[in-house]
């Protein structure tokens, strides 16, 4: 840069720029040329031609014939216009896999058998190839011990109810033993008990003639397990004329130790 001046104190030193237009395909402006010491550098940065970033293939589609697998493709400025004067590598190609032809296959586990308890459960397993002597290996099992110990084993509560279908008062109870003065402080009247609802699959409640737990007096005493229970039900269960005087509600161990079959098993 020059300038013409007659007297260079008054006259303003001229500034000089030189401005770069991106170019296409270049991710950043390309570096500027050496200035002179008598100037200073506001900005300078690398250029890097734009260029396509691959990535690793997935694995084949299958593994036991031909499929495709794809990867993934970008240009390194994250804008795939700016790498267009260069093809675009694929995305996709065939391939093939027989690794797992002669492989044995199984299915999900089933349900253990026993709810709250030990019992076994079983898969399907097959071979892969159609003559099961040319799979490689041993064979996996296809049945196996299970304990099922899950939140519902230690569930318990009973509920009574005023009314023959569920309705009317109703009272619930945790855990633990009431005598008559315990059962109607928490809204029973025990002498109108018309349905009884346990819940919790190794819940049990154990229920009682006379408020004294029949210590004084013999009395009919009944045992209830998981279940509802209406007026005719109690009735044939040996609980007479819908009164209920004491009760013991309580998780049975044999049942959360040995659990119970599920519906369906042998």
């Amino acid at each position: 840069c020059t300038w013409n001046c007659r007297n260079p104190s008054v006259c303003a030193k001229p500034e000089c720029r030189l401005v770069c237009e991106k170019a296409k395909g270049c991710a950043q402006n390309y570096e500027l040329p050496a200035l002179s010491p008598a100037y200073t550098v506001q900005q300078s940065f690398a250029a890097e031609k734009a260029h396509w970033v691959l990535y690793g293939w997935g694995k084949c589609g299958i593994e036991c014939g031909k499929s495709v697998q794809t990867r993934k493709v970008i240009c390194s400025t994250g804008e795939d216009h700016e790498c267009a004067f260069a093809p675009k590598p694929p995305t996709q190609q065939d391939c093939e896999d027989y690794t797992k032809c002669n492989a044995w296959r199984s299915s999900e586990w089933t349900q253990c058998s026993q709810q709250c308890g030990r019992g076994h459960r079983t898969r399907s397993v097959w071979c892969s190839h159609k003559d099961a002597n040319e799979c490689l290996g041993e064979k996996p099992h296809a049945s196996e011990k299970c304990v099922d110990h899950g939140d519902h084993c230690g569930e318990c509560e009973v509920e009574l109810f005023g009314g023959r279908s569920f309705t009317g008062w109703r009272a619930s109870f945790a855990v633990g033993k009431y005598g008559t003065d315990d059962l109607v402080g928490r809204g029973a009247n025990c002498e109108e008990t018309s349905a009884i609802k346990v819940k919790g699959l190794c819940c049990r409640a154990k229920l009682y003639q006379y408020g004294d737990f029949n210590r004084r007096n013999k009395g009919w005493k009944v045992t209830l397990p998981v279940g509802e229970y209406d007026t005719d039900e109690l009735n044939d269960r040996g609980i007479e004329d819908n009164d209920v005087s004491a009760m013991k509600v309580y998780l049975d161990t044999h049942c959360q130790s040995h659990g119970v079959a599920r519906a369906g098993d042998d």
